[in-house]
């Protein structure tokens, strides 16, 4: 008896079937369509947006409680400076009967304004308000974590009568969104380009100066009397001789705490007390800043 050997070549596909029709695709056909599938997808891949932290903002109507007296503010900011107005209800002429929390006298009383310069840098805010009743205040604060605003006040001629404030709203920082980045392109083969020659740059001007501290909010933990800050500067070429001051309650002819042209240091401030820095050289006022402490 013969036996049959069965073959384990696959039988050949009918010439129009589905399978047959697509082994029949050619070689160089299919590589064209891969090619051009690749191309459009990678014009589909773009980079996602990246969202910087920017500048705290401080722009529009709000109120700031000193004490018990609400102050009415209203800012515009450029940067990290802002101008605006306040105002206030108080006395507005003496009498005899003191009257409290805007200091004078008792007598006629209506709305006090004044005109608003300050700054904002990192979490610092500095504001000075020059009342139209001569008086000038000075506003020292910080932005805490959950966004709100607050510090100590005190009237320029009166620097150790100190009073809290505080702002009945929340903030937040403006995102600098940097531009996403373009698809890569397709090169067809060809000659390699010529690179363009070199640019030429030019002298980007004055550098930044800064007198900065970190934290502008000095927490004393319980048991302890004092806490560390940083302080860091730089006032810029030609002043290599400049100083940093430190004032204790904003009185005082205050000491040298560091000198050069720039640099970094770690301090020791008591609890319980507040603190203001200036960087100057040869008169020249360059930079300031400001700690609050707090047990």
């Amino acid at each position: 008896m013969k036996t049959e050997h069965r073959s384990t070549q696959l039988a050949p596909l009918a010439p129009n079937s589905p399978r047959a029709q697509n082994h029949s695709i050619p070689r160089r056909w299919f590589t064209r369509f891969l090619g051009a599938f690749l191309c459009a997808a990678s014009f589909a891949l773009t980079a996602a947006p990246v969202q910087a932290e920017g500048i705290w903002q401080v722009s529009g109507q709000f109120t700031i409680n000193q004490g018990k007296l609400p102050i009415r503010l209203d800012l515009q900011q450029r940067g990290e400076t802002f101008t605006g107005t306040a105002s206030f209800y108080g006395v507005t002429d003496k009498g005899t009967e003191i009257k409290p929390y805007v200091g004078g006298r008792f007598g006629a009383t209506g709305t006090i304004t004044g005109k608003v310069t300050g700054t904002v840098n990192g979490d610092s805010f500095d504001m000075e308000i020059a009342w139209n009743n001569g008086q000038k205040g000075i506003y020292m604060g910080a932005f805490t974590a959950n966004s709100g605003l607050q510090g100590e006040g005190f009237e320029v001629r009166s620097p150790s009568v100190r009073a809290n404030w505080r702002a009945a709203r929340a903030f937040e920082r403006s995102v600098a969104t940097a531009a996403a980045t373009p698809p890569p392109k397709v090169l067809k083969a060809g000659p390699k380009p010529t690179p363009p020659p070199p640019k030429v740059l030019k002298a980007s001007g004055k550098p930044k100066t800064f007198l900065t501290v970190n934290p502008v909010l000095l927490v004393i933990p319980a048991g302890q009397t004092a806490g560390h800050v940083t302080l860091s500067w730089n006032a810029g070429p030609g002043h290599a001789t400049a100083r940093i001051r430190m004032y204790e309650n904003g009185g005082g002819r205050g000491k040298t705490v560091a000198i050069g042209q720039d640099g970094s240091t770690v301090l020791t401030l008591a609890g319980g007390m507040n603190y203001s820095f200036t960087l100057s050289d040869q008169g020249e006022e360059i930079a300031k800043a400001a700690v609050i402490t707090k047990r």
